[in-house]
């Protein structure tokens, strides 16, 4: 009787392996119906043998959307940081409706109008990927997920992140700092996806995890051959130039203008020439 218990639980696992492929396929089939503009490895799950995150049209029109309504786009990270601390006081934590606050506080600074409820509650759900508990964050995990939303390069936004978890001033992150900062960058991409959103509850986490601790050790493997213990921005640089970035190319994303082809900037710089226009004309006038 015991060998047929054995047997049956056996049995029951195979069905539940069989129904994770098929639940995965068929996500991965709706992503390639909705239009699949780039796919990025990523470390190994413990139901998957491969993972892959996927990118679509749908999810770059919805960060655009996002963009656009925060009008996070206008501002450099250290500016939108330095505006956030401020309001709560230079905290290294913010509660949740601190954060929805601040957010639809910057909002009406630059557009005179509330943030719409729908785009706040995405914000909010934003939010539930850093929470320590209790409804609260870690402002700088939190601040370096919304920098891609905001102004400027790969580049600058990625030394933005180095100075925000170089606690100790040492201009170098530690193996902990490292992983935070890849990992609160990762878990915003990810929110921001289809693929995200349809995972089990609890799933993201697990591929944010593995694949960030994975990235880590990856880095500092290689301080570790160049004897040291810890990673300057020029040497992640150097890292990444030189292969990590087939490891990790999901930072490209870091540019805005990868995911909104340059054209708010664009109508930006024509807002600001049809104003420099207007006033051009009424002095002319006087």
């Amino acid at each position: 009787d015991d060998d047929d218990d054995d047997d049956d639980e056996d049995d029951d696992d195979d069905e539940d392996e069989d129904y994770d492929d098929d639940y995965q396929n068929s996500n991965i089939n709706q992503l390639i119906q909705q239009g699949v503009l780039f796919s990025f490895p990523l470390a190994p799950s413990e139901n998957q043998q491969n993972s892959t995150l996927y990118l679509t049209k749908h999810d770059v029109e919805y960060v655009r959307i996002l963009v656009r309504e925060t009008c996070l786009w206008s501002n450099e990270p250290d500016d939108v940081f330095g505006l956030f601390s401020e309001q709560i006081a230079w905290a290294d934590t913010i509660d949740r409706e601190s954060f929805s606050t601040c957010l639809n506080d910057f909002v009406y600074s630059h557009t005179g109008s509330n943030l719409d409820a729908e785009v706040l509650n995405v914000f909010d759900t934003f939010f539930s990927c850093y929470d320590l508990g209790g409804d609260m964050a870690n402002l700088s995990e939190l601040m370096w997920g919304l920098s891609l939303f905001c102004k400027g390069e790969k580049s600058s936004k990625l030394a933005f992140g180095f100075e925000l978890f170089d606690s100790t001033s040492q201009s170098s992150l530690s193996d902990e700092q490292l992983y935070r900062f890849i990992s609160s960058l990762l878990a915003m991409i990810f929110s921001c996806t289809t693929q995200g959103l349809q995972m089990h509850s609890g799933a993201m986490k697990q591929v944010v995890r593995s694949t960030s601790i994975m990235l880590t050790s990856m880095v500092m493997a290689k301080m570790n051959e160049m004897g040291l213990q810890r990673v300057s921005f020029d040497d992640f640089g150097d890292w990444y130039n030189e292969g990590g970035y087939e490891a990790c190319p999901w930072l490209e994303l870091l540019a805005l203008r990868k995911w909104t082809n340059g054209e708010i900037e664009q109508e930006a710089e024509d807002d600001e020439d049809d104003e420099e226009e207007y006033e051009e004309e009424e002095e002319e006038e006087e």
